[in-house]
């Protein structure tokens, strides 16, 4: 099942809602493509997973507006329509999407949007994890992995709010999941398993209520 699959079975309530293609470019050269979705001050990163792009997030960046956020979902170096090539990467080629990650954050801040919450899948999971452990940035985790194609988060650590969400019979994930839930997370902490072995925006069908509910409350304050 691939992006636009997933697009197809979020089921989210009609509504008024804007979105524009942007492009980002990162600190190290890299043009990425990205939908901005307005809302309000608050801004959500969604960060997809490998071999996917930005459509993932589709309807529920639409949810996100209709709770008064702004979203942008980018995709990744390699994926979609930006720079690259995801088959021919190295391990240093994904660590390295951090940076891609920093250029959405700078252009929500473009647009006078400030970076309120992540939400990453697979990979995706793993980049918005390094991030949050960099920025003390409210997270959502969806399927992460200890180590995904070089993105080792295995001594990475947040004080920040995480949700991790994942699939029980998604074996390494949930093992990952576990392991960091217990050894990695300082701050207000949720560990969200559900059956099956969905794996990473494959989830949002299921979970976006809960999803939604924890960016509410972890971000009321800011």
């Amino acid at each position: 099942m691939r992006a636009q699959e997933l697009r197809g079975r979020f089921s989210a309530p009609r509504t008024m809602y804007s979105r524009e293609r942007i492009e980002c470019k990162t600190e190290d050269g890299k043009t990425l493509v990205a939908d901005y979705y307005a809302g309000g001050e608050k801004g959500v990163i969604l960060l997809h997973q490998r071999g996917h792009d930005r459509s993932s997030y589709a309807e529920f960046a639409r949810r996100l507006q209709q709770e008064g956020f702004s979203a942008i979902a980018i995709d990744f170096r390699g994926h979609g329509e930006s720079d690259g090539d995801y088959e021919r990467f190295s391990e240093l080629d994904y660590q390295q999407m951090l940076h891609d990650a920093v250029a959405a954050a700078k252009a929500l801040d473009s647009r006078g949007k400030r970076v309120a919450a992540l939400v990453g899948a697979s990979i995706g999971a793993n980049t918005a994890f390094r991030y949050s452990s960099l920025k003390n940035e409210v997270a959502v985790l969806l399927s992460p992995g200890l180590n995904y194609h070089g993105i080792d988060i295995s001594a990475v650590t947040s004080r920040a709010p995480v949700l991790i969400v994942v699939a029980q019979g998604d074996e390494y994930s949930a093992a990952s999941s576990r392991e960091l839930y217990e050894n990695n997370l300082f701050g207000e902490r949720k560990l969200l398993l559900v059956g099956g072995d969905l794996h990473g925006a494959y989830l949002l069908p299921a979970t976006g209520d809960e999803v939604l509910a924890f960016l509410r409350e972890h971000t009321k304050d800011q």
